[in-house]
Parts: structure tokens; C-alpha cells; sequence
């Protein structure tokens, strides 16, 4: 699902978006996310490489602006409550790809581009629906019709004996890898500030004298291979590529420089480890590129005007500082990811409280219903389009992600107990006085009248929030971080 705030993929949420805390109202996201599961229908069934590039390109461009736009806005966004229970807190998700230090990643063509489905976190196999048992309109068996919400104030932890649903792992003094540093190369960021000028370049002529060079369109077709055998959408006629904007593997752009128009070159790769083809996958191929045009781009002068016309901020010095940003909070939140991790596997669940399980299930059921409806598509129709599964994948997959996600709750406050982390008065009046400035309320009764939650869901949210900002803390200072290539 994506929040209509801040746009990020997120999993379940009750009524707040667990990054950027605003409410998450489904009228608002359902008109978001409609044109996003129609085109990924359609692209299901005939969208061409050469379109994907155009669309992905598109959004990527949207994205980054709005990575920048929320770094400014970081601190105050952190003060925002998450929700108890269903918050699915903190998965690390990649808002540009840039920033990652891989920029694309494979970007967006047929023979470099990762899946371009819709996918959540829950997502990593594709079906169709095939059975009889699949083509039912509510998962479940249709259970969850008339389904009452157990615990309508979220899970009250503060008043639950933790120990009695969790034990502890070894949590303290754990290594984990990961793979985004925490600050750019000098060459890292001389391509970052290149490509946000490439998407600013005045077009310029056809180019017939020279070789290609960075930061020219080209039109190329290409056929790549992996051990001598082509792979599939690893084939490319006509299309266009802009040198120095990431839209491939490393090295596939930078093989085309030097290149005339009629050259055809192998160009040697290797596939990104986390590419998502397991036939992929850190693999070496050869691309036999064939060059069939140049033509040239004007890069925009970097001024503080340029900066302040198309990015929101005053100075060139304010913008490099966003990017900075962005680029610590992207591996601060892979580490946290990271952290979190450690602290959930190394738990092991005894039981979960009645109802905890199903109320989480119930929720999404009830979102993935609503936009089925909304879209005018059978709830498998909707899974399949959306998630990429069957309706009996997709039950199995939602009931082991609800465990996990109710799991890593009770490992936080298990946590917290274990090393007498606790949320003061103060503390939470701090937590409650930021809440309502952050959303223009100058008391609690009418904001959660005006939301349609209860103050004990409030009070309820925003103790977690500050348990978890302190036990994630906690794992930060007592896990050793290694960056891996």
C-alpha cells in the first residue's frame, strides 16, 4: 500500500502510517493507488520494455523530489505517532535507489530492469489465479465478513506481562551487514548532482562527428548474455538511454562512451547481488551493444536559482545538505531494519494473546476488499493484480506476516522491560504536546474526535512510539554495522 503523505510502500497500517506518522484515511489512498494497480494490471499483460523505462523514469524523478522535500521535514515528521499493534513498524524501504549508492539498480529497461510489478513487503513469489479455491471473493473463506476488532485501543502492552508471550534472544553485541553507507563518495555525489541536472537538460542536437560521451541520449539495441546464453529480456531494439542517469547496471552505460554511431561493442557487467532474478543474480553477462544515434544535452547552470526554481530549497548549499541527509537517513534506516531484525529472530514467540493475530489480518483483508471494490475487481482479481500472488498465497504469506509483525512489537517491549527502558510523565506529555502542533490541535478531545480514534488508542500509539525510538536506540549503540559491496 502507499501512504497519501508521504508516498512511501507500507504494509497494514490502522490509522496512522508508521514513516511519516499522518493518518492514513482510505478515501484519500484509494485514489492514490488507483492508477498504480490499473497500469500494473495492464503492464501484466502488454506493457512494452520501452514504456516501463518512460513510466519508471517518471516516478523516479517524482521521488526524488520527494525525498528531498521530506528531509527538510524529518524532525518534526519523527514526533508523529505510529499505531499498536498494526504499525508493522520500520522495514527498510529504498526511496531512491540513488541514494542506495546503486542507483537504479538495474534501472528500467527489458535487459537490466528488476520486476516491475506492484509489490509490498509480503510479496516475494508471483502466482496467478488458477483454482476454483482461489477465484473467491473474500480471503478466508469469506471469515472475516462480519468480523468485530478485538482491540479497537490497540494492544495495551504497558499492562500485559510480556514475558508470558516472548523470550529473549541474544540481542546485545551482534554484527550485521549492510549495504549503504552512511556517506557519499566524492564520485558518488559528483553522479548524484549530474543526474538531478540530466533531469533538467535542454535537449541539443543530433550528434553525427564525435563518439557518445556522458550525459548524451542515445538510441541503442543490445543482446545480452550469461554464459553464452540469452536471457530473458536481455533484448532491446531502438531503445534510448541517457548517459549518466542510472537507468542500467553499472557498466552498461559507461560501455557505450566512446562508442560511434554503427559500432557494435561488448559491453562486460555484472549483475547486482540483490538484482531480483535468481537466474540473475551477481552474474557476469555481455551485452552487444549496437549504437544507432547521438544526440547531445545542455546541463542547467547549478545555481542557487536553478535550486530554488525546481527543488524548494533556497541555495545549492541547502539542497547538497538534503541529499547528505537523505543518504544517512537511507542507511540509518537499513541499519535500523538491520537491528531490528537481530532483535526479532533471536526471540522466540511462546503464544500470542487471542486476537491479535486475526485483528491484524482483519484489517488488511478489509483494505484489499475496499479497493477491490473500488477498482471493480473481485478480491482475487485485486490480489492477483496488485500483489502478484493467488489468494492462497497470499493468505499464507499475510498470516506469517502478521505473527512477525506481532512479534517484533512484543520484542520491543520485552526489550524495554529487560533493560528498564521506560517512557516518564514527562516524556509523554512532550510526546503528546509535539502530536498536536505537528497537526494544528490545541487538545487532545478534539483531535481524536476530529480523527475518529480513541484517546486511548492516542495515548496507546504514542507510548510506542517512544518505546520503540528508545529500544531502536538502544540496538543502534549495541550492534556493530559492516558495509558490504
Amino acid at each position: 500500500m502507499i501512504c497519501p503523505n508521504c508516498q512511501k510502500e507500507v504494509l497494514s497500517v490502522d490509522k496512522f502510517c508508521p514513516y511519516c506518522g499522518k493518518p492514513m484515511n482510505v478515501e484519500e489512498k484509494a485514489a492514490e493507488e488507483t492508477a498504480v494497480v490499473e497500469e500494473t494490471v495492464e503492464e501484466a499483460a502488454k506493457e512494452t520494455a520501452e514504456d516501463a523505462v518512460e513510466e519508471t523514469d517518471d516516478e523516479t524523478a517524482e521521488a526524488i523530489k520527494e525525498v528531498l522535500v521530506s528531509a527538510a521535514d524529518a524532525e518534526k515528521k519523527s514526533k508523529a505517532v505510529v499505531n499498536v499493534l498494526t504499525a508493522l513498524i520500520i522495514v527498510a524501504v529504498a526511496v531512491v535507489a540513488f541514494l542506495l549508492g546503486g542507483k537504479l539498480l538495474g534501472g528500467n529497461n527489458a535487459a537490466v530492469t528488476t520486476d516491475t510489478s506492484v509489490t509490498t513487503d509480503m510479496t516475494d513469489v508471483t502466482g496467478d489465479v488458477t483454482d476454483a479455491a482461489d477465484a473467491g471473493e473474500i480471503p478466508f473463506d469469506g471469515i472475516y465478513d462480519n468480523y468485530e476488532t478485538k482491540y479497537k485501543d490497540g494492544f495495551d502492552y504497558r499492562n500485559t506481562n510480556i514475558s508470558e508471550y516472548i523470550t529473549l534472544g541474544n540481542y546485545k553485541g551482534q554484527t550485521a551487514e549492510v549495504t549503504t553507507s552512511s556517506e557519499f563518495t566524492d564520485e558518488e555525489f559528483a553522479d548524484m548532482l549530474n543526474y538531478f541536472l540530466l533531469q533538467y537538460a535542454e535537449v541539443g542536437d543530433v550528434v553525427t562527428d564525435r563518439p557518445a560521451a556522458m550525459n548524451d541520449t542515445v538510441v541503442i539495441d543490445y543482446v545480452g548474455t550469461v554464459d553464452g546464453v540469452a536471457f530473458e529480456g536481455g533484448t532491446g531494439t531502438e531503445q534510448t538511454a541517457t548517459l549518466g542517469m542510472g537507468q542500467y547496471i553499472p557498466g552498461f552505460e559507461e560501455g557505450i562512451v566512446g562508442m560511434n554511431i554503427g559500432d557494435t561493442k561488448n559491453v562486460y557487467v555484472t549483475f547486482p547481488e540483490n538484482y531480483g532474478v535468481d537466474s540473475l543474480n551477481g552474474k557476469d553477462a555481455i551485452f552487444a551493444i549496437t549504437l544507432r544515434s547521438i544526440t547531445s544535452n545542455t546541463l542547467p547552470e547549478y545555481t542557487d536559482e536553478f535550486v530554488s526554481e525546481n527543488f524548494s530549497f533556497d541555495t545549492v548549499a541547502e539542497f547538497e545538505d538534503a541529499l547528505r541527509q537523505s543518504k544517512a537517513e537511507d542507511a540509518n534506516s537499513e541499519r535500523y531494519s538491520a537491528a531490528l531484525e537481530i532483535l526479532t529472530e533471536g526471540s522466540e514467540m511462546k503464544k500470542y494473546p487471542d486476537g491479535t493475530v486475526e485483528d491484524y489480518i482483519y484489517q488488511q483483508v478489509s483494505y484489499d476488499k475496499y479497493y477491490a471494490e473500488s477498482y471493480g475487481m473481485t478480491v482475487a482479481e485485486y490480489i492477483s493484480g496488485y500483489y502478484g500472488l493467488a489468494v492462497s498465497e497470499y493468505e499464507a504469506q499475510l498470516q506469517t506476516m502478521a505473527e512477525n509483525m506481532i512479534k517484533q512489537e512484543f520484542a520491543l517491549y520485552a526489550l524495554a522491560a529487560a533493560e528498564g527502558i521506560t517512557v516518564t510523565d514527562e516524556e509523554m506529555a512532550t510526546e503528546v504536546e509535539n502530536y498536536l502542533e505537528y497537526y494544528g490541535y490545541t487538545d487532545v478531545e478534539t483531535l481524536c474526535t476530529e480523527m475518529g480514534i480513541s484517546e486511548t488508542l492516542l495515548e496507546n500509539s504514542l507510548h510506542f512510539s517512544a518505546i520503540y525510538t528508545k529500544v531502536m536506540d538502544f540496538m543502534m549503540e549495541n550492534t556493530t554495522f559492516i558495509v558490504v559491496e
